[in-house]
């Protein structure tokens, strides 16, 4: 619930529950004598009698013991504190207070995530990117799957060091302008390293700035694309919907993710204990775990249509587990978590990491399995 909302009294079970139980008491009790607005609300049978209750005349303990009755099942007071609780919520969510308080958290958010991520890519992956070539991989798959015709004006989001503006320079049609966007200085000074002496058809032209607040017009582009890039946004949905605003109609919008299943045992183990240490990772997006269908429903959500999803299981190899340690944990953003820690509680947590990975060392290195997804959508008006 956001901040700037009052917080409503904690319901017990002796409490007798009424629509006045909260500050949103006013609106809840209109919405329980409107029929249309309860059917807005898509109450199920039990929830439907859970909200009729609420009259003052029945304890949240009476309620949990008539529909346990009613409906054969077993209720809890606390389920019915947690339904009201809910719908509270999503009565005070609707209205304009609440979209205007949640715009001014998510924007606050957005600016010191991004601001961390960058402090990260700035001075630490910029000088070690990539180790196990799994963004070189997905870059070069996904420029493949683009839709590249010629004279197309290209976007590249979050690129990095130039995964996929490289291969997309590289295969695009002539005639064709790519534009290189990343919040990363350095990341794009490696960028303009990397294109000299490459034969590229369309020359990425690097330019500094972050997915919510793009510097072009609306409809600008042709076609845009974005890296694996998505655990490192605080809010992907908004970043989605400021790129499709500068897509033309028509225009098409390829990105490349990590999806759930990815890394292994080890690495959930190792993650597991460095929670348990140093709590919840303090910089996640709102999808930083995130499966295939997920992915094409945020698309959705952005307004894409004609949603492709296309998925891929690879394996990687890290030279060694100092390399597995530090491009996995150490040098992206869970560093900035365990650094933390102290340095006792550290050293713990990596011996244990090189004790889980020791078993699986290969002769080449040691194998790192993801599950990578590529989706495309297009902005259809």
């Amino acid at each position: 619930m956001p901040a700037t909302q009052a917080a409503a009294p904690k319901l017990r079970a002796d409490v007798k529950l009424t629509a006045s139980s909260s500050p949103e008491g006013d609106e809840l009790a209109a919405v329980l004598n409107d029929p249309v607005r309860q059917l807005d609300l898509a109450l199920n049978p039990l929830q439907y009698t859970i909200a009729q209750a609420l009259d003052g005349s029945h304890t949240i303990s009476e309620i949990a013991g008539l529909l346990s009755r009613e409906f054969e099942v077993d209720v809890e007071a606390e389920d019915v504190a947690a339904f009201v609780d809910e719908l509270e919520r999503e009565l005070w969510l609707q209205s304009p207070a609440a979209e205007e308080a949640i715009a001014a958290l998510r924007a606050e958010r957005i600016q010191r995530i991004a601001g961390a991520w960058k402090g990260v890519f700035d001075e630490k992956l910029a000088q070690a990117y990539d180790p196990a070539g799994v963004m070189r991989h997905a870059g070069e798959r996904l420029a493949t799957l683009l839709p590249l015709h010629t004279g197309q004006r290209l976007l590249d989001l979050a690129a990095g060091t130039g995964c996929v503006s490289l291969p997309v320079a590289r295969l695009a049609e002539p005639g064709s302008h790519l534009t290189s966007v990343d919040i990363s200085v350095e990341m794009l000074g490696k960028l303009k390293q990397r294109k000299q002496g490459a034969t590229l058809i369309a020359s990425p032209a690097p330019v500094k700035g972050n997915a919510y607040e793009l510097p072009f017009a609306d409809r600008t582009f042709d076609l845009a694309t974005c890296g694996i890039a998505i655990p490192f946004f605080p809010h992907v949905e908004g970043a989605l919907r400021e790129v499709r605003r500068v897509l033309k109609t028509g225009g098409r919008l390829g990105i490349s993710t990590i999806s759930e299943g990815s890394y292994g045992p080890v690495a959930e183990q190792v993650t597991a204990l460095i929670s348990e240490h140093a709590g919840e990772f303090p910089y996640p997006s709102e999808e930083s775990t995130i499966s295939p269908a997920d992915v094409a429903k945020l698309f959705e959500l952005a307004e894409f249509s004609s949603v492709e999803v296309t998925t891929e299981k690879a394996t990687f190899l890290m030279a060694d587990e100092e390399a597995y340690w530090n491009g996995v944990f150490w040098q992206i953003g869970a560093g900035e978590w365990i650094r933390t820690l102290p340095e006792a509680t550290i050293a713990e947590i990596k011996a244990t990491c090189f004790r889980l990975l020791a078993p699986l060392r290969e002769e080449r290195g040691i194998p790192v399995p993801l599950c990578l997804t590529y989706v495309l959508g297009t902005r259809a008006a």
